[in-house]
Order: structure tokens, then sequence, then C-alpha cells
């Protein structure tokens, strides 16, 4: 048995652990990314943007300077007296590229300015080119350096490619990539560059603790195997104090608000197509009045995430699995076998317990935990368990119907399958009075009979004693021939069953009156009866063989109503009741409306001691003989 119900449970954990095993395949090989992704950037909206202080400023290239100056490139003098007037910033970095030699004066002007100044840093770009006219010999990289006479004087270069994610939205950043040539060497990044020129730091101070950490100075930099970190974000397009090119060129903006502060110089101008999506400009970027951000903008965000060292980091992928296990476990257990609404409730609980641990993690501890796959899986479990459960719970009652609607009233039956826990269909002992009852000579009376007659007056007599039997309760446990047994007290306990019984057989010896008063009228003969009643403890259960069942009851008092009912012949009585039944009718506490007759001990078969039987007097009139 133990054995069998284990089976059970298993079967109905088959599905939500395949979910699991679906769930934890999909995690392991990312197929969940961009949903993550996707919750990662919610967080960063939810949290709204914030203050980046006035520490690094842009000076953009944006249309109103684009109408001053006209259209990009301007003469590289102009950035010469740019840098006059960014004289008392801190550093001054410039995300143009310088590759290409331009006019020999404009060059020489814009070179000697960068030495005067001394704190500029200018980028470089990397390009990807065919390697030959065959595809298959791959692509060559180009690195795209600044002139040389401007490298001369420039405090730090960096590398101003700005890597994205699948789905094109800025999360990562790389903060420097080894020298092939040079082993222990980094090259940083463009916004790396700036703030070790900024902090008066040399490239060399960049080392390599671990493979997953970039360490420079007492500043630990999370990193990747491409040497990528996940950069925090300040807001979307224009969170970070901007001014005009044309602005600070001009001497139009005080000088104060730039000395000893990082100035990033690039465009900003929608025209030159510099702009990309971070994680505040996801979604409808229109609506949301959050424009793609440009490139110089993401260049001060990553340069502040390294200057407060506020880089988010992955949890492992070990972790994300460990955690994806723990929630379906979660889930399962306090899900399975309840209600649907009971397990909503759960769920919705576990949604918000899983949202609000993830938003948590991220916000104070900088960490990204995997999200969606977990709320995915939790769904999915409550509904794969809620469906099983409905299914079973279904299945249950369809069987219960099949089983019981034979035996007891519609009303009955409906009631065992809203509480199918007050049947056990494996068997159970229980208290119960127990009916046997016997139309009297009805072996001579088919005998001189056609078979339709005898079975359609048969139908006709049991359809009324059945429809009697339900009505106060009772089950129907079998036909046999022109007799029947009824149980009341099962499948249902009652404590009045023997108060039932009895009012049942009275109500069918009143109907045999009536059914008799027609058959009479038909010119047909009648019928009379005889009725055992014994009450006592049963085996109720299902019995039978593998192949056929039926729902029974086993124990001595169903023989005893069996020989009562025999015994109505010899003491010319329709009704017969054992003590048994007389002392549960007393001790159900039932008003008893009856007045019974002690017809005195019998011998009955099978028992040792002598059974005191009752009757009730007044029998109905118009009793037949047949």
């Amino acid at each position: 048995m133990e054995g069998f119900i284990i089976m059970l449970k298993l079967k109905r954990l088959f599905i939500p652990c395949l979910l699991l095993v679906l769930f934890l395949v999909s995690a392991y090989f990312q197929l969940w990314e961009r949903v993550e992704s996707s919750v990662y950037d919610t967080w960063f909206r939810l949290s709204g943007a914030k203050d980046p202080g006035d520490q690094i400023v842009i000076i953009g290239m944006g249309e109103k300077s684009i109408s001053e100056l006209g259209p990009l490139a301007w003469p590289r003098s102009t950035h010469a007296a740019l840098l006059e007037q960014l004289r008392e910033a801190r550093a001054v970095a410039f995300d143009l590229d310088f590759d290409i030699p331009g006019q020999p004066d404009e060059d020489r002007a814009l070179a000697q300015a960068i030495h005067d100044h001394g704190r500029v840093v200018l980028g470089y770009a990397l390009t990807f080119e065919a390697a030959g006219d065959d595809p298959e010999q791959g692509h060559s990289m180009n690195i795209k350096m600044p002139v040389e006479d401007f490298l001369i004087g420039a405090a730090g270069v960096g590398y101003i490619n700005m890597p994205v994610d699948p789905d094109n939205v800025v999360r990562h950043t790389t903060v420097a990539f080894p020298l092939p040539d040079f082993p222990g060497q980094f090259m940083p990044s463009f916004h790396l560059a700036t703030a070790l020129v900024a902090n008066g730091l040399d490239p060399e101070a960049i080392s390599q603790p671990d493979p997953m950490q970039l360490r420079i100075n007492n500043k630990l930099i999370p990193v990747d195997a491409q040497y990528q970190a996940l950069s925090d974000f300040w807001g979307p397009a224009g969170t970070f104090p901007t001014y005009e090119y044309s602005d600070v060129l001009f001497g139009r903006v005080d000088p104060a608000l730039l000395r000893d502060r990082i100035c990033l110089i690039g465009p900003t101008s929608v025209l030159e197509h510099d702009y990309q999506q971070t994680p505040y400009t996801r979604g409808n970027l229109v609506l949301d009045n959050a424009l793609p951000t440009p490139g110089v903008e993401i260049h001060a965000s990553c340069l502040k995430t390294f200057l407060e060292g506020r880089y988010f980091q992955r949890v492992t992928t070990g972790t994300n699995l460990l955690f994806l296990l723990l929630v379906w476990l979660i889930t399962t257990v306090l899900t399975l076998r309840r209600g649907p609404w009971a397990g909503l409730a759960i769920v919705s609980i576990m949604i918000v317990a899983i949202g609000g641990l993830a938003y948590g993690l991220w916000l104070y501890k900088h960490l990204w935990l995997n999200c969606a796959a977990p709320l995915a899986l939790t769904i999915a479990t409550y509904t794969a368990v809620t469906a099983e459960s409905y299914l079973t719970a279904e299945m249950e009652r369809r069987k219960t119907r099949a089983l019981f609607g034979r035996y007891v009233s519609p009303a009955v039956v409906e009631e065992l399958t809203n509480h199918p826990e007050l049947v056990e269909l494996g068997g159970k002992r229980q208290e119960v009075t127990i009916l046997f009852s016997d139309i009297r000579g009805f072996t001579s009376y088919s005998e001189a009979r056609a078979p339709e007659e005898v079975v359609s007056r048969l139908n006709e007599y049991l359809s009324a004693m059945t429809a009697i039997v339900f009505k106060h309760g009772g089950m129907i446990d079998k036909y046999m021939g022109d007799g029947m047994m009824a149980v009341f007290g099962a499948p249902v306990q009652q404590a009045d069953h023997a108060a039932k019984a009895i009012a049942a057989s009275q109500e069918m010896r009143e109907q045999l009156v009536e059914l008799n008063k027609m058959w009479e009228a038909r010119g047909e003969h009648l019928f009379n009866i005889g009725i055992g009643l014994s009450s006592g403890p049963v085996v109720v259960g299902n019995v039978g063989s593998q192949e056929r069942t039926d729902y029974t009851v086993i124990g001595e008092d169903v023989n005893l109503a069996s020989r009562l009912e025999g015994l109505n012949k010899e003491h010319g009585t329709q009704l017969i009741l054992s003590d048994r039944t007389l002392k549960s009718l007393t001790e159900s506490g039932v008003k008893i409306p009856w007045h019974f007759e002690e017809l005195g001990q019998v011998p009955v078969r099978g028992f040792t001691e002598p059974i005191t039987i009752y009757t009730i007097r007044g029998e109905a009139k118009g009793i037949g003989t047949a």
C-alpha cells in the first residue's frame, strides 16, 4: 500500500519535474538571456534617474553648436581654442577620431594645445576588415590611432569602441584589454584612460589579480572573460550636466562650472548617429521621453561607475540554477494538493518575493540575480500542479459517480463528489443498519407467467422501493432477484442510521399497500414482503477481483438481517428488527414515533447466543398473498 501511495505521488510530480528539467537546461544554455536582460533593465527604470553630480560634465557638439560653427568636422584649431577655455579642467577627453591628418597648421595648433594643457585624453577605434577576397579568410583588426603629433602631447589614450549586447543595448563596457606582445600590460578603455589621467595614474597601474578581476590601485573591477564589466547608469540622455560646445568656446559658460571638472567632448546631435540604447531607454522611447543616449554620455556613465566603484556583478550560473531549483521546490511543496485559489495566493506571494529579492540584491548589493526564469517556472509549476489536481479531482468525481450512482440517491452522490474524504474505498469499519427485503412467494408467481411480465412487474416494484431507500439516505447494496439489500449509514456516516432504516421500512410497507391497490385494479396478483433489520459495526469498502469490484458491507449483522427477514414467515409479520437496531435507535437520541413489540428470543444460525427480536405492530392494510 505504501508503495502504491509513493507511486501516485511520483506520478503527480512528473510534469513539475519535467518543467524543472526544461527550465534548468534552458537556463544553463542562456536561452532566457534576452528576457533576463529586459528584467535587469527594468530595475534601472524602476529605481529612476539618479543625480550624477557635477564632477563630470559633457561638452556636447549638438545642433546649436553646428548651427553656429558649421557642419562637422570643425577645424582642429577650433578644438585648440576650446582647450584654452578648459585650461582649468581636471581632465579633458575627446570622444572624436583624430586618425587622419588635416591641414598642417590646424594640426599644429591642436597638437600644441594638447601639449600645453597636459591633461588631454584622446580616443582610438578598432575597425575590422576582410582579410582577403575570400570571406573564409576571416577579418583583420585595424587600430585607428590618432596622428602621432597629437599622441606626443596627450596625457592618455583609450579605446572608444562600445560593445553592445545581442539586443543592441549597452550594458557592458570593455574596461581594458591585454597587450598581446606585452604580458601583464593592459590598454585602458576611453573612460578608464580618462580616469587615470584625472587621478594622475599611469596605465601600468592596471593589474589582474585573478581572471575575473582587474585592479587599479585599490579599486577592484569585476570583469568577464572579455574584460567587460557591467556599468552603472544614472539615467536617460541629458542626465549628466551638458554644455554646448559653442557656448563654452565663446565664453558663455561660467568658467567656475568647468573648473576641476572632468570634461568629455563628443557629438550630441542626432545627425551624427552616435547614439545607443541603455537600460533607461528601452521600450517606446518617444512615449517614455527617453531617447537613446549619446555615446559621449555613456562614456560619462562608465567613468562615473569607475570613480565610485559602482559596477554591477552577475551571480554565477551555478547560483542561478540553484535559485531556480529552490524556487521550484518551494512552489511545488506549497501548491501541491491545494485548491486553485490557495495556490494562486501562494504563487502571488512567491512572485512578489522573487522579484523583491532580485531587485533588492540589484539595488543594495549591485548583484544581478536572474529572476525571469524563476518567475516563469513558478507560474508554470502552479499551472501544472493545479491542472493535475483538477484532472485528478475530476477523475475521482467521475469514479465516485460511476461507483455510487447505482447505490445511492443523486443528492448523496453529489455530496460524495464534493467531499471525497467522506468515503474510503479501501475499507473502513463503520456503524450501519442493514435492511433485507424479499417478496413472499415470488418464485411460484414467476413460474406461471411470461418472463416479460415478471420482469416488468419486478421492475415496477423495485423502482418504488429503491426510491424510498434513496429518500431516507440509504444505499442500495444489491438486488437479489426479487429481494434487495440496503445499507443506512454508508458511504456517508449517519448517527441516526437506525431511525432512517426503520422509517424507510415503514414507508416501504405503506407503498406496497398503494401498489397492491393499483395491481388489484388491473386484475393482477398482489405482493407481500418481509423486511429484516439489524445494526452494528461492519467493514465497508470495495470488494471483488481485479476485473470487477463492488462497494459493499461485510459483517455478522449483514447475515443477521438476512436471517431476520426470513423469520417473518414464522411470526406472520412484515418487519423484524434485532435488539441491536433498537439499541442503536435509542443511543442516537432520535424521538421514537413507533411502538415496538418484542417477539422473544430466537436462535439464529451463526450466533452462539439467542437474539431478541422486535416488530412494529399495526401493519398496513391490503397485504397480498403472492
